[in-house]
């Protein structure tokens, strides 16, 4: 979803690995949680991250999320107890946590698990309430 300045040269990859029948560029969308929350799952596969939106969004969605665990995505998914983690960031390992992740009781109890992390530690509430007590502490 979305586009940017690599949008034609990752077109261009596709068209060279031949792997247009299965990619899909959706381009922009208004509506964006609709389709997060559509999905089977989200796979965040980046090698440097901060904190991702992407990430928060599709864990109060109550979409599963696999992730490289680098950056801020390590502490959000709680060391992955509400997210599948991978440390190497390898097409075998990202294959076995979605093979992992298949297991309906499991997948069941870490997407609560990740909507409750989002509820006490990433909602607007609560970081409204830890920035109004850090004012207080300081005045």
């Amino acid at each position: 979803y979305g586009d940017g300045p690599l949008l034609n040269e990752l077109k261009q990859l596709c068209n060279e690995l031949a792997v247009n029948d299965i990619v899909q560029f959706e381009g922009h969308c208004d509506d964006i949680h609709a389709q997060i929350a559509s999905l089977d799952a989200l796979l965040i596969t980046s090698d440097h991250e901060g904190l991702p939106m992407t990430l928060l969004e599709a864990m109060a969605l109550g979409t599963p999320v696999i992730a490289h665990s680098v950056g801020g995505i390590t502490k959000a998914c709680d060391n992955g107890e509400c997210c599948w983690l991978v440390n190497d960031n390898s097409a075998s390992t990202l294959s076995h946590m979605l093979a992992d992740y298949l297991t309906p009781p499991l997948r069941t109890t870490k997407v609560k698990l990740a909507q409750t992390r989002i509820e006490l530690f990433y909602s607007a509430k609560t970081n409204a309430e830890s920035l109004l007590s850090r004012y207080k502490s300081l005045a």
